[in-house]
């Protein structure tokens, strides 16, 4: 089946080559959050050293410590669609903002980024942190010509095609993921591997959302060619801090 292991730690293979062409086409991957719970308090002023951000989630809203909110929150939902797809973006274009008041941080919290790939794949990203009472969210939506599918971070993932339907509650990826990956790590010491299959794709996870922060930032198209020519560095005032 296309959705089966949702977790942030078990989406670890490609999913059937078949059923993955079968669904391209349209790719639309959706993360937001309501603060108003956790978020809310961990948006204090700034002090006059960046210690006071190393802790309770603070840091996400400094894009030098964080990578903005797309690369620290969305960053699931574009790994998942990175996973059924095989292939990073080669060029993104969008527009993002800073909308929430007393911001204290230069993270965006609104984005929306168009990617797109070499095969042709239309991949549109919309991401918001907002107290604004919108359901949590962080998933993938595939849509192809006989077929869809979800595939989510928590809740309920679905796979339906024309010949095969697949529905699934995904478990607790932090506990859950934590005995898997122990449990994998162990294996990996006893039977001596140190190969890691999760490497290329965290990699891409990565420059994906870098390509994306920055294309929706300037407002442009940019290609993941010149994002890494550019290899532009982000400042970080490191006064102040205790070694």
């Amino acid at each position: 089946m296309l959705l089966r292991g949702l977790s942030a730690s078990h989406r670890t293979r490609k999913p059937g080559g078949q059923k993955a062409h079968r669904l391209g086409g349209i790719w639309q991957d959706c993360p937001h959050f309501d603060d108003r719970h956790l978020w809310r308090i961990c948006r204090p002023p700034k002090t006059e050293n960046i210690e006071s951000r190393l802790t309770r989630l603070i840091w996400v809203n400094d894009i030098a410590l964080g990578c903005d909110y797309l690369g620290n929150f969305d960053i699931h939902a574009i790994d998942a669609a990175l996973w059924v797809l095989g292939e990073r973006p080669i060029a993104a274009n969008g527009f993002s903002r800073v909308a929430r008041r007393n911001p204290h941080g230069d993270s965006h919290d609104v984005c929306s980024v168009l990617y797109e790939y070499q095969s042709g794949i239309v991949h549109d990203h919309f991401g918001q942190g907002l107290a604004n009472f919108c359901a949590n969210d962080l998933s993938c939506r595939v849509c192809g010509q006989t077929g869809n599918a979800r595939v989510t971070y928590t809740g309920k993932a679905h796979f339906r095609s024309s010949d095969d339907v697949f529905n699934a509650e995904v478990g607790n990826v932090y506990d859950d993921g934590v005995v898997r990956n122990i449990a994998r790590f162990y294996q990996d010491v006893v039977e001596e591997r140190a190969a890691s299959d999760t490497v290329r794709r965290s990699v891409d996870g990565a420059l994906a959302c870098i390509l994306g922060r920055e294309a929706a930032e300037r407002g442009q198209r940019l290609t993941m060619e010149q994002v890494l020519k550019e290899n532009r560095r982000l400042p970080l005032d490191l006064a102040g801090l205790k070694t």
